[in-house]
């Protein structure tokens, strides 16, 4: 039997998981900003190798990463933890990349709009896409996920280009 605290409390725990993906993103792309505009400048040029490295990642780390997770040893269930979490933390780096392109052609759409208003604006309407019933949880967010897991990977291991000053 479910009572309507147990439906509030659901609610509050999806609201809870929206608010801290959308913060996570924005933090993430405010603090790495340059890995960000790599993972941007990757989804412009080519989104579908991001899409390749992330399902490669995701059968590779991920899948290793749930069994070890699964495991009773509490050393490997870290391991397998930690894991988890360093995907989701590429993905978040990847996901930055994908709303400063969002922001971007936001801004041209709307000119007046303050840089930071359009970030905020564009990690809302990514997080709120994959919180759509069926298509968002099936469809949208895992293609997201993985897109942004492989596009992260690529921002994490590009190298600078050098700033070659009087050139």
């Amino acid at each position: 039997m479910t009572t309507i605290g147990d439906s509030f409390s659901i609610v509050a725990i999806l609201m809870g998981i929206g608010f801290t993906t959308w913060a996570l993103i924005l933090a993430a792309s405010l603090l790495f900003n340059g890995r960000a505009n790599m993972a941007k400048e990757r989804y412009e040029k080519r989104p579908w190798v991001g899409f390749g490295l992330g399902v490669l990642m995701v059968l590779t780390v991920g899948l290793i990463s749930l069994v070890l997770a699964q495991l009773p040893n509490p050393l490997l269930k870290l391991m397998g933890t930690t894991g988890l979490m360093l995907l989701l933390a590429i993905s978040s780096l990847g996901s930055a990349g994908l709303c400063q392109l969002v922001a971007l052609r936001i801004r041209n759409l709307e000119p007046t709009l303050s840089p930071y208003a359009a970030l905020t604006r564009a990690a809302m309407l990514v997080v709120v896409a994959g919180f759509f019933p069926v298509l968002g949880w099936f469809f949208v967010g895992p293609i997201l996920f993985i897109t942004s897991l492989g596009i992260g990977v690529q921002a994490l291991v590009a190298r600078t280009r050098p700033v070659v000053e009087g050139a």
